[in-house]
């Protein structure tokens, strides 16, 4: 190979690499999700729970969950590399789902489990460029992020009691 080749096949890897870490939504599929992942995103039940040890995925099924809510009709052009299947799931479930207006609650143990586990997860799913204000409640630790769909997501931890 020439070397204009070698640079244009170096500068494509590293773009590549770049759009994989910022819009990670796109490439959700690469490698395939766990079946019992998938079983809990594909579920139609309104209110659903989550069992499983620890490291079985729950706190990423359940952020790739309220991304897609939040970003409502907006999450479109990142589903457009998933599966066939998958996709075929999202405009069944979130193409009619306007998020302007709506809460979401992410509820976490602690705040320290919220800024270590869960705050971490969201934002590793959320694209940063629907991102359109957001409010920390102390030092890394968000209170609420508001995006360019209207959508809400507040985050709140049961050691705070009922407010």
């Amino acid at each position: 190979m020439d070397r204009d080749r070698l640079l244009a096949a170096a500068a494509a890897s590293i773009e590549l690499r770049r759009r994989e870490e910022e819009e990670k939504l796109r490439y959700w599929q690469r490698p395939l999700v766990h079946l019992k992942q998938r079983e809990v995103n594909q579920c139609d039940l309104r209110v659903r729970g989550v069992l499983g040890g620890n490291r079985s995925g729950k706190t990423y099924v359940g952020s790739i969950e309220t991304v897609l809510f939040a970003l409502g009709k907006r999450a479109e052009p990142y589903i457009q590399s998933w599966l066939p299947e998958d996709q075929a799931w999202w405009y069944e479930r979130f193409e009619h789902f306007n998020p302007a207006r709506e809460q979401l609650w992410v509820s976490t143990v602690s705040w320290d489990v919220q800024r270590d586990v869960t705050q971490e997860t969201l934002m590793r799913w959320l694209p940063q460029a629907e991102i359109s204000d957001y409010k920390n409640r102390m030092k890394g630790v968000l209170d609420f992020i508001v995006l360019k769909s209207g959508a809400r997501i507040i985050f709140k931890s049961y050691e705070t009691g009922r407010e």
